[in-house]
C-alpha cells in the first residue's frame, strides 16, 4: 500500500530520482520511469503568457496576460521594454488587475506616440522554470485627455505656469505631456523629465458664418497632470465616442435633412452629412469644417484613396475616380473612419459652388461593414440619418472614393 510520495521539482527532479515510500522500504525511481507525468515541473505544464494588446494611447500602452490565472502561485512576471526590465508583477498581483500592465517607457525615455514598441513578458516559476512571450504595439499618433470640471487651466508666461480659470464642465480633446516649462516631455530621459502638466487644446465657440455655422477655434492651457484634473483617453475609447453620437442622432424620433443645419435636440435633430460628422467629432475636441470636401482633405490618415483631380470650377474641385473597378476593403476600416463620395456638392444647380462630381457626401463607419450618415437619398423627413451595409449603399447609390483616419 502506498502511504506517501514526494517528487524533486525542477531542475533537480532531472538529477536526483523520485523516492516512493512502501510502509518502512523505499523504492528508488528514475523520473523516466513515468508516474504518467507526474514529475514534469510547472514550465513543461504551463502555457507561455498569452499576451493582448487592451488599449492604446498616445503616451502610455496597456496589454493584459489574458490566461494569468494558469499560473501557479507564486509566479513573477517579468516586463521588459525593448530589452530593459520595466517592472515584475507577482502572480497574485497581476490576477487582482484582471492581467492588465499599463506601461509609460522603455527604461530610458518616455514613450513617443506613433513609435513601435517590443514588449517581452518572462513568467518565472516557482520550480525555477520560465515561460516567455512578446508583442510589438505602437502607440498612438495623438493623446486625448478628459479635462475635468473644476480643473484648474493655466497659461505659461515667462517660462511659468500662471492660473487663469477653471474648467465650467468635462471636456474631452487633444493634448500633450509637458513638463512644468510647458517642452514636450514624449521621447524624452526619464533621467531629465517629468510629466507635469498636460498641454490640451481647446475649441471654443467663435462665432458663425454666413450659412449660420457654428466656428471654433483652439485655445490653449495647461493642466497639471494628476487623476483629480485630467484623465488620459484610449483610442478605442475615442473611437466609441465619436461613433455613439453619431448612432443617437439616427435614433432621434424627429429628423430632417437640412443643409448647414446642427442642431440636435432630446428628440429631434436637423442637418446634413457633414453637420453629422462635425458634431460627431467636436465630441472628443476635434473642430471639424462642416464641409465634406474641408473633411476629407484636412488631414488624418489615409486608409483608402481613388480619387483623382480632374478640374476646378469656380475654385470647387472637380474629382473623379482614379480606377473606376477599384473598392475599398471594408475590413481596412476602423470605427471612427470616415468615408467620402463623388456627387453633386449641393442641391441647387444655380448655386456657385454647386459641381456635379466634387466630395458631396461622407459617412461614418461605425464597424460589422456599415456606415452612418445624413441623406437626402431617401426624402427630407424620411428619417434621413441613418446606418445602411456599406455593401448595399454602394451598390444602389453611391461608391466610396476616400477613407480617413483620424483617430490612430
Amino acid at each position: 500500500m502506498i502511504c506517501m510520495y514526494s517528487i524533486a521539482r525542477g531542475a533537480a527532479a532531472f538529477a536526483a530520482a523520485a523516492v516512493l515510500t512502501f510502509g518502512g522500504g523505499c523504492l528508488p525511481l528514475l523520473p523516466e520511469a513515468g508516474l504518467a507525468g507526474g514529475i514534469t515541473a510547472f514550465a513543461e505544464q504551463t502555457a507561455a503568457p498569452e499576451l493582448k494588446t487592451a488599449d492604446v494611447y498616445g503616451s502610455k500602452l496597456a496589454l493584459t496576460v489574458a490566461n494569468v490565472n494558469e499560473f501557479p502561485e507564486g509566479t513573477v512576471f517579468r516586463v521588459y521594454v525593448g530589452g530593459n526590465k520595466i517592472r515584475s508583477y507577482t502572480s497574485k498581483k497581476l490576477a487582482a488587475l484582471s492581467g492588465r500592465m499599463t506601461l509609460t517607457h522603455d527604461g530610458e525615455s518616455l514613450f513617443k506616440g506613433g513609435k513601435q514598441y517590443t514588449i517581452k513578458v518572462k513568467a518565472m516559476l516557482p520550480d525555477g522554470g520560465s515561460t516567455v512571450s512578446q508583442r510589438t504595439v505602437r502607440t498612438a499618433k495623438k493623446d486625448w485627455f478628459a479635462v475635468k470640471k473644476g480643473a484648474v487651466l493655466y497659461r505659461l508666461s515667462g517660462g511659468s505656469m500662471v492660473p487663469k480659470n477653471a474648467q465650467g464642465s468635462t471636456v474631452i480633446c487633444r493634448g500633450v505631456l509637458t513638463d512644468a516649462q510647458g517642452k514636450a516631455a514624449a521621447g524624452r530621459p526619464l533621467s531629465e523629465v517629468s510629466a507635469e502638466y498636460v498641454r490640451v487644446y481647446l475649441p471654443v465657440k467663435n462665432g458663425k458664418n454666413e450659412n449660420n455655422e457654428q466656428l471654433y477655434k483652439y485655445v490653449t492651457y495647461y493642466v497639471k497632470n494628476v487623476s483629480a484634473e485630467v484623465g488620459v483617453r484610449s483610442v478605442s475609447a475615442m473611437r466609441k465616442k465619436v461613433t455613439d453620437y453619431a448612432l443617437s442622432m439616427s435614433r432621434k424620433r424627429k429628423q430632417t435633412y437640412v443643409l448647414c443645419g446642427e442642431y440636435v435636440g432630446k428628440n429631434e435633430t436637423r442637418s446634413d452629412c457633414s453637420g453629422l460628422t462635425k458634431l460627431s467629432y467636436l465630441r472628443i475636441g476635434w473642430y471639424m469644417e462642416h464641409n465634406a470636401e474641408e473633411q476629407a482633405n484636412m488631414g488624418g490618415k489615409m486608409v483608402y484613396d481613388n480619387i483623382k483631380l480632374k478640374s476646378k470650377k469656380n475654385g470647387v474641385r472637380i474629382y473623379e475616380f482614379a480606377d473606376p473597378a477599384r473598392r475599398v476593403d471594408y475590413s481596412a476600416l476602423k470605427k471612427g473612419d470616415l468615408v467620402f463620395f463623388i456627387c453633386s456638392t449641393n442641391n441647387q444647380e444655380t448655386d456657385p459652388v454647386y459641381v456635379n462630381d466634387g466630395i458631396g457626401h461622407v459617412g461614418m463607419y461605425i464597424g460589422g461593414g456599415k456606415m452612418v450618415h445624413f441623406t437626402s437619398s431617401y426624402g427630407i423627413t424620411n428619417h434621413p440619418c441613418r446606418t445602411e451595409k456599406l455593401s448595399k449603399y454602394e451598390r444602389e447609390h453611391l461608391v466610396i472614393a476616400r477613407a480617413v483616419r483620424f483617430i490612430y
